[in-house]
């Protein structure tokens, strides 16, 4: 989402613009992170209890990293193309 305001200065144009992920995508997210977080603890106390270490373990927290980093690449190839885009929409003759 972009949320700002363009204004005309005596140069040119002048954006003042804040990007963000969308509301349904942090709700998503958290979602998601917090189911992971709770089948984390729950792999981690079974194999402490068992004293067995087990490699699936690291499922969950290698899929909170995978859900994280993917939406930080996605989030920061979007904000980019939107920049330029209202970069050059700022220098287009007709604003």
């Amino acid at each position: 989402m972009i949320i700002g305001s363009v204004r005309v200065d005596g140069t040119g144009a002048v954006i003042d613009a804040t990007l963000r992920p969308h509301f349904s995508v942090i709700v998503f997210m958290a979602l998601w992170c917090g189911f992971l977080a709770v089948a984390t603890a729950e792999i981690a106390a079974q194999q402490l209890s068992n004293g067995v270490f087990q490699a699936s373990g690291l499922i969950p927290p290698g899929m909170v990293l995978f859900g994280y980093f993917m939406m930080r690449w996605s989030f920061f190839a979007e904000s980019k193309k939107a920049k330029r885009f209202l970069e050059d929409l700022a220098l287009s003759p007709s604003f």
